[in-house]
């Protein structure tokens, strides 16, 4: 939708009847006056980082493709033509053979070439900005991608002179995300923003009627993005929570450190009573257990001097939550059951028989833990 309301050439008509239509000043303003590169970096991904790099040369490719006729334009120098050239050239498959600099460079290249050749600045749209280091985190070249991403995008958002606006979507939240680092005037929208609640999802009249004709809806969590923001949320209500409360959460977190079954078991009831109610959990059991999850990732996130871990892969499987307090090179693991009937000590035993058979420890003891205590929790 962006890419057509800004675009240069765009037929006006298509927007007439719509809202939008009826701010004459601001469509005579912006609607097809600006060269435009959009991108989804969706399908930016594979098994190492090299399939990776190629997939993401191919989703820039692919748009520099649409402006060949910068290759052959009089309006640019031959030195412009060629960087645009160095942008698309191919390699013997038909692949795009740009180098590891010109990918980097390869959103600067086009915006300041299309400038040039267009007389405007430029729209940069980037959908699914997340997608690669998602896919990087899991297949482990999550530190590889992010130098990738950081260098392309602050060559295209933050020394780049012909940039009008750029537009990003994805589920990570902007600031959590080093990739961005240094770059100004960034403006950032959530789920939970008030600002375009009503432009964007269902209306509340819209969920009304939806609750009268279907009369009863479970919420559910779609896929993992989704519960990501989910999960992010509920560490940042816990967060402000944590603030207010902390003497209490330095001695709940020094019990983990210090083996204090029985000073966690007091602490983390006495929070739980104090934050939650019971229809904040009252979903099938393994989203209660991702519900008890994201409190303790909050808890544990303002500890200084620990690394924590979520679902990390280690041993024969992928532990809730494991800690390292590196400089005691002390560290601890936690399983996490939903008790059903309130037998809290069954799920307590279920969760160490796991961490035990699938050897939850052993990225502790790879990185030099001496001491690992294991936690199973039953909620």
């Amino acid at each position: 939708m962006l890419k057509y309301f800004f675009e240069a050439g765009t037929d006006r008509k298509l927007f007439d009847g719509l809202a939008i239509s009826a701010e004459k000043e601001l469509c005579e303003k912006y609607t097809g006056k600006f060269p435009v590169i959009s991108i989804s970096l969706k399908g930016v991904g594979g098994r190492d980082f090299e399939a990776a790099k190629n997939m993401l040369r191919s989703a820039v490719g692919n748009e520099a493709m649409r402006f060949a006729f910068l290759e052959q334009s009089a309006r640019l120098t031959e030195r412009e033509r060629q960087r645009y050239s160095a942008v698309v050239y191919p390699d013997n498959d038909g692949s795009f053979a740009m180098s590891d600099k010109v990918l980097q460079d390869s959103l600067l290249i086009l915006s300041q070439c299309l400038q040039k050749y267009y007389g405007k600045k430029v729209v940069i749209l980037i959908d699914e900005y997340d997608v690669p280091l998602d896919k990087a985190y899991q297949s482990g070249y999550y530190d590889d991608m992010v130098e990738l991403i950081r260098s392309l995008f602050g060559q295209a958002f933050k020394t780049n002179d012909s940039l009008f606006l750029a537009v990003l979507t994805g589920c990570l939240r902007v600031p959590r995300e080093s990739i961005f680092t240094g770059l100004n005037n960034f403006s950032v929208y959530t789920v939970r923003d008030v600002q375009y609640n009503e432009y964007f999802g269902f209306a509340d009249e819209e969920v009304r009627e939806m609750l009268t004709y279907y009369g009863r809806m479970e919420l559910v969590i779609p896929n993992k993005e989704i519960r990501w923001i989910f999960v992010d949320q509920i560490q940042e209500w816990f967060e402000e929570e944590t603030v207010k409360d902390s003497r209490k959460m330095e001695n709940l977190c020094r019990a983990f450190e210090e083996n204090d079954t029985a000073a966690i078991e007091e602490g983390f009831n006495s929070y739980l009573s104090r934050t939650i109610s019971i229809h904040d959990n009252s979903v099938r059991k393994n989203r209660k257990e991702n519900f008890y999850h994201g409190i303790l990732l909050g808890i544990f996130s303002n500890r200084d001097g620990w690394r924590v871990r979520s679902n990390a892969e280690s041993g024969d499987g992928y532990s809730d939550i494991s800690v390292e307090a590196v400089y005691k090179e002390s560290g601890f693991v936690i399983e996490l059951k939903c008790a059903e009937n309130a037998r809290f000590d069954e799920g307590c035993r279920e969760a160490l028989r796991q961490i035990l058979d699938r050897n939850y420890e052993e990225q502790l003891l790879d990185d030099g833990m001496k001491t690992i205590y294991r936690y199973g929790i039953a909620c």
